[in-house]
């Protein structure tokens, strides 16, 4: 059932825009304002501000003004000496009279340091209003509870959506949530009642229609022509278990094999193609409905509602097919030529001719197949002429998918005892694709090959590094191992090991780069290049550093420590009452070539230093680009620094130590 809400209108009062418009979401984009530095914010003698011209540094804007802020989208925020503000455009006409408590820009609601362009949020006493960067306004002052932001350049106020000059309002009682871009409607939201009851969910069209009631607990569009939805409902009694076990603190008493909701497929007009229940909320991914229920999992036809029966067959390489008959597998061509009857219980590929099978002996297989144990030790290899390559005696057997697929080795694990021992444990080896065992079943856990074609392996305790052919490239006897590719941290291969509660690194070949001696050791791509790892003291309270290409080292004693382009900075703290912290500037031989208060990197590289409670700039060799003469120096943005002479007056500088002042 459908029914009409008059709540769409426009900010004049018209009906709302056409279809077309719709289609402005498929080619919007994220917008953010864009600084621009050619004009600089500069104070004249009095302290009022202006503009002047980056280059030339002449006044382009006369200074009037309390404060002023950088230009962006051709605007900037200026105030007066009783800190009101307003908009000026890059001529200095003022394009928002400079009368209102803030004017700042608008920011995403889920990114609040992400601004978005082209709108500024006004504020007067208790009211706000939104102006475009035109002057002109979007949304007359007023009191709004929430108003939010979004990339697309729309914005959502006390649950309706603005979208380019157009207001959507949803029923008494109602939100819009969000935007639906692919159809022409929005989702809509009631309130929670209580903290323990969930918002209900329906669909609302451009036009006001209601399309699906607002009566669900979830509600998805199926993609595609034929414009599908699914809702759903969890059941009342399940929820009431769940207040129930959030109140108390217990576990949901929900048998995990029940159903506990029911879902609905709807047509393009919200009418009922079929009901169906589940476990959980339908899942809907590129235009395909699947679900769960009685512990199985099932798929949906988007336009008849039928269930289908899912093909279980998967293709394997160029050549073979996987497939299942009575929940047996077998292998066929991609002719469709059968090579090996359906008569294991499990199968995989393991590369050209080669597959993992499950057997169960004994089993009849022609009836249908039973549940089975993923931990017997019943897996074995066969080729495509169902030859037995290994016999059906492991718990596992997987390709270790190095040099490739098709040629790799095998992973392959079994219960082993000890001699002379009543039981024994699950230990891993390695196979070739003759079914020889190379790497004989030592190894407690499973291994997976990196890139080149190495694995880290386990034992008792202890940790080690072996490559696809089973040679040992660090032998079992460090605590822990990372491996800093698959880390994410290097491009090159290294190990960090740990030996003896000292950690050192080793490169792919098993050769010891830098000695163990630290408490830790951190290692990223740009300092390895370099040759620099920073590491802890064994007690975790200091660090230092080492270069592994030219055995530099610098001593444990800092509370930080970074290397950058060209120099090292360090920081100590002080240990007696009344002392300054100290921050060292080291070239890469670990020679100090000055000392400092405080020390920070800009964004350019360069450095802003401290010393005797004067901040100058060092260049990034740590010479002196702008002289200690300044009460302050901080960052602002991009290269642009904030500066306070010694007669406390605040101005903007560069880093190479340009002053932006209005002298004329």
């Amino acid at each position: 059932m459908t029914w009409k809400f008059p709540g769409l209108v426009s900010m004049q009062g018209t009906v709302l825009l056409p279809m077309a418009f719709f289609l402005f979401f498929l080619s919007l984009r994220p917008v953010y304002p864009a600084v621009t530095y050619d004009l600089i914010p500069a104070p004249d003698k009095s302290g009022r501000w202006g503009y002047v011209d980056a280059k030339t540094k002449k006044t382009v804007i006369a200074p009037k003004y309390g404060s002023a802020e950088f230009f962006s989208d051709g605007v900037a925020i200026v105030a007066d000496a009783t800190r009101k503000k307003g908009l000026i455009d890059r001529n200095g006409r003022e394009i928002l009279p400079v009368q209102y408590d803030a004017v700042t820009r608008s920011r995403l609601f889920y990114s609040p340091y992400e601004d978005v362009s082209g709108f500024f949020i006004v504020t007067l006493g208790d009211q706000e209003g939104i102006v475009r960067t035109d002057g002109s306004w979007v949304l007359p002052m007023g009191k709004y509870e929430d108003i939010r932001f979004y990339k697309e350049g729309y914005f959502r106020f006390d649950g309706s959506f603005w979208i380019n000059g157009q207001i959507y309002t949803p029923p008494s009682g109602y939100v819009i949530s969000r935007i639906i871009p692919q159809i022409d409607a929005f989702m809509i939201e009631s309130a929670a009642k209580s903290s323990f009851s969930t918002p209900k969910n329906g669909v609302m069209l451009r036009d006001g229609t209601i399309l699906i009631s607002p009566e669900y607990d979830e509600i998805e569009f199926v993609c595609g022509a034929e414009k599908r939805w699914t809702v759903s409902k969890v059941d009342s009694n399940v929820l009431g278990k769940v207040i129930k076990a959030v109140v108390t603190g217990g576990d949901l008493d929900v048998d995990e094999r029940k159903d506990m909701l029911t879902f609905w497929l709807l047509d393009g007009e919200g009418k009922v193609i079929r009901k169906y229940r589940a476990r959980y909320h339908p899942f809907v991914k590129d235009g395909r409905v699947t679900y769960q229920s009685g512990g199985k999992e099932y798929e949906v036809s988007p336009v008849t509602g039928e269930v289908i029966i899912p093909d279980t067959s998967r293709k394997v390489g160029n050549r073979y097919v996987l497939f299942q008959e009575r929940g047996f597998w077998g292998v066929k061509d991609t002719e469709g030529l059968v090579l090996i009857e359906p008569q294991y219980v499990s199968m995989g590929s393991l590369g050209d001719d080669l597959f993992s099978a499950r057997k169960i002996e004994g089993l009849d297989t022609s009836g249908e197949a039973p549940a089975y144990n993923v931990y017997a030790e019943n897996v074995g290899v066969v080729n495509t002429a169902n030859q037995v390559v290994m016999p059906f005696e492991y718990r596992e057997i997987a390709s270790l998918r190095y040099p490739d697929s098709q040629t790799a080795h095998f992973r392959v694990a079994k219960t082993v005892k000890k001699e002379g021992a009543s039981y024994g444990g699950v230990r891993y080896g390695i196979a070739d694709r003759s079914g020889k065992i190379v790497v004989p079943l030592q190894y407690d856990s499973q291994f997976y090959m990196n890139r080149i074609g190495q694995a880290q392996v386990y034992q008792e305790g202890r940790h080690g590094v072996i490559d696809h052919a089973g040679r040992v490239i660090l032998p079992l006897e460090y605590a822990s191992i990372f491996d800093t590719r698959e880390l994410g941290k290097t491009t090159a291969f290294f190990y960090t090991a740990e030996k003896n509660k000292l950690w050192g690194v080793y490169d792919a070949t098993g050769k010891q780069i830098v000695p163990h001696r630290y408490g830790y050791l951190s290692l990223d791509e740009k300092n390895i290049k370099k040759g620099w790892v920073v590491g802890d003291s064994p007690d975790r309270q200091k660090r230092g550093a080492y270069n592994y290409l030219t055995r530099v080292t610098i001593p444990m004693e800092y509370e930080h420590i970074r290397i950058h382009d060209s120099l090292i900075s360090t920081y100590r703290r002080s240990t007696e009452h009344g002392a300054k912290d100290q921050y060292d500037l080291l070239d890469f031989k670990g020679k100090k070539l000055a000392t400092y208060d405080h020390v920070k990197e800009t964004a350019g590289g360069n450095f802003i230093v401290q010393k005797d409670r004067l901040y100058g700039v060092l260049d990034q060799k740590g010479k002196i680009g702008v002289p200690l003469k300044y009460r302050d120096i901080s960052f602002f943005k991009g290269e642009m620094l904030r500066a306070t002479d010694m007669a406390g007056n605040r101005f903007y500088i560069s880093e190479s130590g340009t002053e932006y002042r209005i002298k004329d």
